[in-house]
C-alpha cells in the first residue's frame, strides 16, 4: 500500500517534462488533455500514482483521472454541477467516488463542483478525509477549498495560483486554516497533516469552536 504523506502539484498547459519533487501521489492541474496512452505511460514513468484534470472539456466532459503507479487507469470522476448560466461541459457526470489512497479516503472536486456546498458534504458522508480541487475556478482565498475544510472538518488541496492547503481552523495553531506548501521550481510539494485532523476530530466539536478566530476573518465582515 502507498504511503499519501506528501502531494506534488504541477499546473501548466501540458504534461510537464519532469516527474517533479518527491511525493506520495502526483497532481496534474493540465489546461489541455493529453491522450490517455501518453499520460499512461507518463504516470507508469513516474511510478507514483497520478491525478490528472484539465480545464478544457474532453469529449464534452470535465474530469479528473487517477492512475496507479504503474501507469493503469483506476478511476475517474466526472464535474457534476455546472456554473449558473453556463454551457460547458456539456456532460455531466452522476455519481461521486471516494478513492483509497494510502489508506485515506480522498474525494475529488472537479471543476465547478467546488462551487457546490452539497459534492463537498456528500464526499464527507462517503468518509472522505481529504478533498482535492482541480480545474477548478478561481475564488477568494476564503471560499473555495478554505470553505469546505472548515464546513467538513476535512484536509483540502486547491489547485491553482497559489495553490492553497487548508484545514478545519482547530487544526491550526495561527487558526487560520491555511498552511504552508513547499515551492520548488514549477512545482508545490505539500505535506498533509493527518495529526493535525485527528486532534480536530477527536475533540469535541462543541468545544472548538472559537468564536474569536472566526470573527476576525476579513470575509466575516465582507
Amino acid at each position: 500500500m502507498i504511503r499519501l504523506e506528501t502531494l506534488s502539484y504541477w499546473r501548466g498547459d501540458r504534461l510537464p517534462n519532469t516527474w517533479g519533487p518527491a511525493s506520495d501521489l502526483i497532481l496534474l492541474d493540465l489546461l489541455q488533455w493529453p491522450p490517455r496512452p501518453q499520460m499512461a505511460r507518463w504516470a507508469d514513468g513516474a511510478q507514483v500514482p497520478t491525478l490528472v484534470a484539465a480545464r478544457e472539456p474532453d469529449g464534452g466532459s470535465r474530469r479528473a483521472d487517477l492512475y496507479d503507479g504503474q501507469g493503469r487507469l483506476v478511476g475517474s470522476q466526472l464535474q457534476t454541477h455546472r456554473a449558473p448560466g453556463a454551457d460547458e461541459p456539456s456532460v455531466l457526470g452522476d455519481d461521486i467516488h471516494v478513492f483509497d489512497l494510502g489508506g485515506h479516503a480522498v474525494g475529488l472536486l472537479v471543476g465547478e463542483d467546488l462551487l457546490v456546498p452539497e459534492v463537498s458534504r456528500t464526499l464527507t458522508l462517503m468518509n472522505a478525509e481529504l478533498l482535492i480541487a482541480l480545474a477548478a475556478p478561481r475564488l477568494p482565498e476564503y471560499l473555495g477549498i478554505w470553505r469546505e475544510s472548515q464546513q467538513n472538518q476535512v484536509i483540502g488541496f486547491g489547485g491553482g495560483a497559489p495553490p492553497l492547503l487548508t484545514v478545519p481552523c482547530e487544526a491550526d495553531p495561527e487558526e487560520a486554516g491555511f498552511l504552508p506548501v513547499e515551492s520548488l521550481s514549477d512545482w508545490v510539494r505539500a505535506s498533509v497533516p493527518w495529526g493535525s485532523l485527528a486532534i480536530a476530530r477527536e475533540t469535541a466539536l462543541l468545544t472548538q469552536l472559537n468564536p474569536r478566530a472566526y470573527l476576525a476573518h476579513p470575509w466575516w465582515s465582507a
